[in-house]
């Protein structure tokens, strides 16, 4: 039978706490980072984006409340400014659209009156074929 290992020292069990720290830190801060990168850059900000940025996993940017209010913020932000170009853009296409059916009314009126014409064409044409002969 194996024996179990000591319970960890009073030292170690500090050391750990203190690495921990330390390693949360550095992540927070490459969080950080990441957020002020997404915005110089105008990129989307995101947790998937400043997680990808910053080298981290998801839930360790969860696990930074105060960091994930601050990309909602940057988040809702952002969706206010692309839905005001969404709706920008809306009424663009809808005024192109209107303008491409006006056009489209005036091609099929031109060509039931070409059609009418070259009817009246070949009529006069027959007209004539007959009047010769």
């Amino acid at each position: 039978m194996r024996q179990r290992p000591p319970p960890p020292s009073d030292n170690a069990r500090r050391a750990l706490a203190k690495y921990r720290e330390s390693v949360s830190k550095d992540k927070r801060r490459d969080i950080e980072q990441a957020i002020k990168h997404l915005r110089k850059v105008n990129a989307p900000i995101n947790i998937s984006t400043v997680a990808a940025r910053a080298g981290v996993q998801r839930k360790t940017v969860y696990k930074h409340d105060d960091l994930v209010a601050v990309i909602d913020a940057h988040r809702h932000h952002r969706s206010s400014a692309d839905n005001a170009s969404t709706t920008r853009e809306t009424s663009i296409m809808a005024a192109l659209r209107t303008q491409l059916a006006a056009k489209d009314t005036e091609i099929r009126t031109l060509r039931t009156k070409l059609a009418e014409q070259e009817t009246t064409i070949a009529l006069l044409y027959g007209q004539l074929d007959t009047h010769t002969t």
